[in-house]
Parts: C-alpha cells; sequence; structure tokens
C-alpha cells in the first residue's frame, strides 16, 4: 500500500512506487503539497525502458491483431471518401499506443 507521511512517499512493503503514468519509479520519494496515495501506483520491478523500435514493433503488433498491412493501408488511402472507417481505425491505433506507453511506463 502506498503511505504518504511526513512528506514522503513510499511503499508499506518496500516495492517500488512511481506517480501514475509517470517515468521515475523510486523506494522513497518527495510527496508534493496536495499528492494522495492514489495517485501513485506500486510496482515490482522498475519497467525496462522501450527504444524506439521496440515501441513502435509492440504498437504494431497490436494494431496487426484487428487490421492487416493491405487492410490499413486501403483505410489511410481511403481516409477522405470513407471517414467513419478511418476515424475507428486511427481511434484504435491511438488506443495501441496508450497501451504499450502504459505497459512500459512511457509518459506523454
Amino acid at each position: 500500500m502506498i503511505v504518504i507521511e511526513n512528506n514522503q512517499v513510499r511503499s508499506d512493503v518496500g516495492k517500488w512506487v512511481r506517480r501514475i503514468g509517470g517515468e521515475t519509479c523510486f523506494r522513497r520519494g518527495i510527496a508534493l503539497p496536495g499528492d494522495t496515495p492514489g495517485i501513485f501506483e506500486e510496482l515490482d520491478s522498475v519497467p525496462e525502458p522501450l527504444d524506439g523500435n521496440e515501441y513502435n514493433e509492440k504498437v504494431n503488433s497490436l494494431i496487426r491483431e484487428r487490421y492487416s498491412l493491405s487492410e490499413e493501408l486501403a483505410i489511410l488511402r481511403q481516409r477522405d471518401s470513407k471517414t467513419d472507417e478511418f476515424d475507428e481505425y486511427f481511434r484504435f491505433a491511438e488506443e495501441c499506443k496508450a497501451k504499450v506507453k502504459a505497459e512500459s511506463g512511457i509518459s506523454g
């Protein structure tokens, strides 16, 4: 469980801690005014950072679960004439990117 006391944030069971959506992991950190335990998460280990190629490969892999390469190219080619189909594809691709970032501890 996340504990905030004496302006410090920590896990009461010795796990790694980070702000939800943040990149920096720590065992003990400084709490900012207004911080609550709910804005932090506990981690068993520090996630390995992804390089650009690994990130792209993971996103591409998730997109391929729904769209083949030829389907994706067709949607992109027809983005102005089939806007609903493109919008659905675009939302899905953005969800894939967000999922990889969240799993990898990448912010932004």
